[in-house]
């Protein structure tokens, strides 16, 4: 047979990012469990003591009530980044059955990330087979679109995870309380395997920190760990670390503020018949007062990023039902960020405009 390390070298047209998935598949029938992980990750020192596979329940004390899943892994809720950088892979048939499904995915071109968009789409079709065996509809392959480029050559990945949100919470149940019997959805609320490092770096509290991306300074990493990369090499002295870490500071292993971590404020205000301030200004003809909603001015402001001029506020259909506005609103929102994080990386401009997308999100979550 060939090693990982062949699978994806030439001739082969492979990423690397497929080397653990081909490697999971040469070893897991040795084992009866494997916890395939990314190398730019770390255990909070202070939280060595808490057991990954346990808390993915890779063993459970009562079988019958909770059986240990053939698959496991951290649940996403919106508007957090989907991730497989942790993952519990059960030898049983399921267990194996989900891994041959995800490396049928290989030959894919021009994926999301690589295997990321092929591990979404093998979660979602395993979530619809379950669904089906229940007498329900099932998965249609509806985000597959999504996984490749667009026209243009741009990966979706805004409306790819918009689309696995929705699909994932229709046949699995909401983030949190998915009734998969075959993927356990970890609850990063109550503790958190797979912290994917953002905007906020380390303030979220987790039990492993993932530096996910392309750009990696290693030395940062070993840093916020408190260990220099020479240090790391003596088992001893690493334990010490970390005993003397536990010593001074309590475990957190997850966060309420992960989900929603919102705060209901009165942002979006009805438009009224006479005019969106109630002042006679001409308002829509046959809009209801209940069918459309400014945003206030003030931090909602959006700005013409062309012209550099502002507009005091910006319209959604609200005549939706609750569940139907966020998704309007949460994909436009999307879209912004995507717009505007293009325009940083690639230097282009674009006629989109920026908005205040937190405040925007917070308010249709509310409404």
């Amino acid at each position: 047979g060939t090693t990982a390390v062949e699978e994806v070298s030439p001739p082969h047209q492979r990423a690397p990012n497929w080397m653990r998935w081909f490697a999971a598949r040469r070893h897991l029938p040795f084992y009866r469990a494997l916890l395939v992980v990314d190398p730019d990750e770390f255990v909070v020192p202070e939280c060595w003591n808490i057991s990954i596979p346990a808390v993915l329940r890779a063993w459970t004390a009562d079988a019958d009530r909770w059986p240990a899943p053939d698959v496991a892994m951290r649940d996403f809720g919106r508007p957090q980044t989907l991730n497989n950088g942790v993952v519990l892979l059960r030898n049983s048939p399921r267990g194996v059955f989900f891994l041959d499904h995800l490396l049928d995915k290989v030959a894919w071109m021009q994926t999301i990330e690589k295997d990321q968009g092929a591990f979404d789409e093998t979660v979602l079709e395993v979530v619809g087979l379950e669904a089906r065996e229940r007498g329900e509809e099932g998965y249609d392959s509806e985000c597959a679109k999504h996984v490749f480029p667009n026209a243009r050559g741009n990966h979706e990945v805004a409306l790819y995870a918009l689309c696995w949100w929705r699909v994932s919470e229709r046949w699995g149940g909401p983030f949190g309380a998915r009734g998969s019997t075959v993927i356990h959805f970890a609850d990063p609320r109550l503790a958190d395997v797979n912290h994917v490092v953002g905007a906020r770096g380390l303030a979220e509290p987790a039990i492993l920190h993932h530096f996910a991306g392309r750009s990696k300074d290693w030395n940062e990493m070993l840093e916020q760990f408190g260990m220099s990369r020479r240090a790391t090499a003596d088992c001893r002295q690493v334990y010490d670390h970390v005993d003397a870490m536990a010593a001074q500071h309590s475990c957190v292993p997850g966060a309420e503020a992960v989900w929603p971590g919102v705060r209901c404020m009165p942002f979006l205000r009805p438009i009224d018949e006479r005019g969106s301030d109630g002042e006679g200004s001409g308002g829509e003809e046959g809009v209801l007062p209940t069918e459309k909603a400014v945003l206030q001015k003030g931090e909602e402001e959006v700005e013409n990023d062309e012209e550099g001029e502002s507009e005091p506020r910006t319209e959604f259909d609200v005549s939706l039902d609750a569940e139907e506005f966020v998704e309007e609103v949460t994909e436009y929102l999307a879209l912004q960020v995507f717009y505007v994080e293009f325009q940083r990386v690639s230097g282009y401009r674009t006629d989109h405009r920026k908005v205040s997308w937190r405040t925007v999100y917070r308010s249709a979550l509310c409404s």
